[in-house]
């Protein structure tokens, strides 16, 4: 199966990314950066160095520096000023393409008579202005699994999650098609649960394989001082990880709306059971210890 990433790495996108590269199943055409977690320069380094760290050769396209309509809202206190807090990725601005991000969408997605499964792990807007300016792209792409909102509680307001709160306006274009689309929401990734404990007692001894470990236990530590946690929910890499474990996940089908209003609501999701259409499979719950068992499992392929 053919895929394209869309994110914005901050600390959990970065692992998001390193769970991918080792998951063979996963055939990752591209990656597009969005601004969200911190700004587009920052956010494209690295992912350039994740390839660069893992000595894998896939085409970066950097996309928006901004939202459709409101400034760039950033979580730096999350993940700190370069989106790794103290960690150091390579420079790995060799896999960068300079082109334009809609025409490499475009490229990517009708280069292949097989359709293209999208995963957004940040906000929302580069495929909202794909499907504006081509909506014939629509046609090439299997399903859009997104990592974002939240029917019940959020967490930038009691009401809205990050990526969501950042581009509501792109959330509505998408849920406004018929795109198949898979939400990763809160719901299901505030179940994804690592506690330090389990970090500290990694074994990693690679240089990826420390590196993994060193920043996981950095994003731990900051989010239980930020947030007061008990440990660091992997939210990206659950998007990740329904790709290649569904079955630890339950969901339900529903039609999605989200508020854009500038109040309180803004960015809730709207979940309407009652529709025909149904075209969004939502997340409601996953197993942490299948999630844990097989997120570890495949970061220990780093260390052969």
């Amino acid at each position: 199966m053919r895929y394209l990433i869309d994110c914005d790495p901050g600390a959990d996108d970065v692992m998001a990314l390193l769970y991918a590269m080792k998951r063979e199943e996963m055939d990752i055409r591209g990656i597009i950066t969005v601004s969200g977690n911190v700004p587009i320069d920052k956010v494209t380094y690295n992912a350039c160095g994740v390839l660069k760290l893992t000595g894998r050769r896939i085409p970066v396209c950097q996309g928006s520096p901004a939202p459709l309509v409101k400034k760039a809202f950033s979580a730096s206190d999350v993940h700190g000023d370069s989106g790794i807090g103290p960690m150091k990725l390579p420079d790995g601005r060799e896999n960068l393409v300079h082109q334009n991000f809609i025409d490499f969408y475009m490229e990517k997605l009708f280069e292949s008579e097989e359709k293209t499964t999208i995963i957004a792990t940040g906000p929302m807007t580069n495929l909202a202005l794909l499907v504006k300016v081509h909506p014939e792209s629509m046609k090439r792409i299997e399903r859009v699994v997104f990592m974002g909102g939240a029917y019940n509680e959020g967490n930038v307001t009691p009401y809205a999650e990050f990526n969501a709160y950042v581009d509501p306006e792109a959330y509505k274009i998408l849920f406004d098609t018929d795109i198949r689309m898979v939400m990763v929401g809160l719901d299901a990734t505030h179940m994804s649960l690592l506690k330090l404990e389990e970090i500290e007692a990694l074994e990693l001894h690679t240089k990826p394989g420390k590196f993994m470990k060193d920043l996981l236990t950095w994003y731990c530590k900051n989010v239980m001082s930020v947030y007061g946690y008990a440990g660091a929910h992997m939210h990206d890499p659950s998007a990740i990880m329904y790709i290649t474990n569904p079955e630890i996940f339950t969901s339900f089908e529903s039609t999605l709306d989200i508020s854009t209003s500038d109040d309180l609501t803004r960015a809730k999701i709207l979940v309407n059971k009652r529709s025909s259409k149904k075209n969004v499979t939502v997340l409601s719950s996953l197993d942490n210890e299948m999630f844990k068992k097989e997120f570890f499992k495949t970061l220990y392929k780093y260390d052969g």
